[in-house]
């Protein structure tokens, strides 16, 4: 904290996010990072280009014991120690917000940019009287209207969802599916849509769809991700020639897979690059899903993607062109739309390129810096233009 004062020239921005520790200190174990929040490192990487702020991190770690601070990238991260999730939102976050609240009025940032209604980072920013940026990760009361989340580790997120979203300046979603949900939940708030970049590993794959053809799924056990319906799809005599191959927790969700059905369980990012490098398209049958990584790095990688009408991924990909948007349940059309983007691989490899560069450009880490410069810009000189604002129309 010595060093507070050496850079006073320059506006301080701090972050409150989930970072994974690991990233810049070898020392703490990854143990149980929200290895899902790829952006934030994406993040911390393009902030090394930038001289303009002087950034500081918050985050809260369970692998950790007491309290760190380490400098990387020109970058200064705040580490505090913390207990389960689940007893913590009982209690509010109430210790979590009093050792933030107490560093925050210690760096006197500028501006404040909280991530995610979920956990605890949205509340720690709550009480703080500056300027402050709130960032979905997901919509909470869309994602429950769709998906039920039973039981109270949901509840209180749920519940204080609206109430946190109006607490802050600015509230950014990265598809339109999240910003019209966020919409409905708090229409006066001011948004803006600033998409999260994709990993930057899957920049670097090249297709090479294999000799029999497979789609990929890959999602975790939340029926949110509706894998039961891809199931039902490969039961059909159509894609009797066709594997599904799942990666995450399908065979446990599901015990009498169909023949044509592989389930892989948990597999790294490393093995699922390799996979959409081999794969003939991806499914994803969302119930509700702000903007899913899967379908992100799918359509960087040049794969067409089958998806839903409530899946934020959705703005990639052009009906018929690059993949197919289809009703949650729709086990019917899912059937009709993989037997067309696995009828050759010609046409599979043509699918999957109508549209590819313009989404990686979309979602390059490049991208994603720029548009959050503009949005710190407009913020801290309280001029926000009227086009970077979310509109219905």
């Amino acid at each position: 904290m010595g060093q507070l004062n050496d850079m006073k020239h320059q506006p301080r921005i701090v972050i409150l996010a989930e970072f994974p520790a690991w990233k810049v200190d070898r020392t703490i174990p990854s143990g149980r990072s929200w290895k899902y929040l790829v952006w934030l490192v994406s993040l911390y990487e393009t902030l090394k280009m930038q001289q303009q702020y002087d950034i500081h991190w918050i985050s809260f770690n369970r692998e950790i014991s007491r309290y760190r601070c380490v400098e990387s990238g020109g970058q200064t991260f705040h580490f505090f120690p913390c207990g389960p999730l689940t007893v913590a939102r009982v209690q509010r976050f109430a210790w979590d917000r009093w050792r933030a609240r107490r560093l925050l009025d210690k760096l006197q940032p500028q501006l404040v940019h909280a991530w995610g209604t979920e956990s605890r980072y949205a509340w720690c920013g709550l009480q703080y009287a500056g300027k402050k940026i709130l960032s979905m990760q997901g919509v909470l009361r869309a994602f429950h209207e769709r998906s039920p989340m039973t039981g109270y580790y949901w509840r209180l997120p749920i519940r204080s969802e609206k109430m946190l979203m109006e607490s802050y300046d600015l509230v950014t979603c990265e598809s339109i599916w999240g910003c019209e949900r966020c919409r409905e939940i708090a229409p006066d708030v001011p948004l803006v849509r600033w998409e999260y970049a994709a990993n930057p590993l899957f920049f670097d794959v090249e297709r090479e769809p294999a000799e029999k053809p497979y789609v990929l799924m890959a999602g975790t056990d939340d029926p949110r991700k509706n894998m039961g319906v891809a199931v039902e799809a490969f039961r059909h005599p159509a894609l009797a020639g066709v594997e599904l191959v799942g990666a995450g927790l399908l065979a446990e969700q599901h015990p009498d897979l169909p023949p044509n059905v592989k389930a892989l369980g948990g597999v790294s990012h490393e093995r699922i690059a390799e996979l959409l490098s081999h794969a003939w398209g991806l499914v994803h049958p969302s119930k509700a899903d702000t903007s899913p990584n899967i379908v992100k790095e799918a359509r960087v990688v040049g794969l067409p993607v089958v998806t839903t009408t409530e899946c934020g991924g959705m703005q990639y990909i052009e009906p018929g062109k690059s993949g197919y948007i289809l009703a949650p349940d729709d086990v019917p059309g899912m059937v009709k739309a993989i037997g067309d983007m696995t009828q050759s691989r010609e046409r599979s490899l043509e699918m999957g390129a109508f549209g590819w560069e313009e989404c990686r450009r979309q979602l390059s880490p490049q991208t994603m810096y720029e548009q959050l410069m503009r949005i710190y810009d407009a913020v801290l000189n309280n001029a926000l233009p009227e086009e970077m604002l979310w509109s219905d129309g």
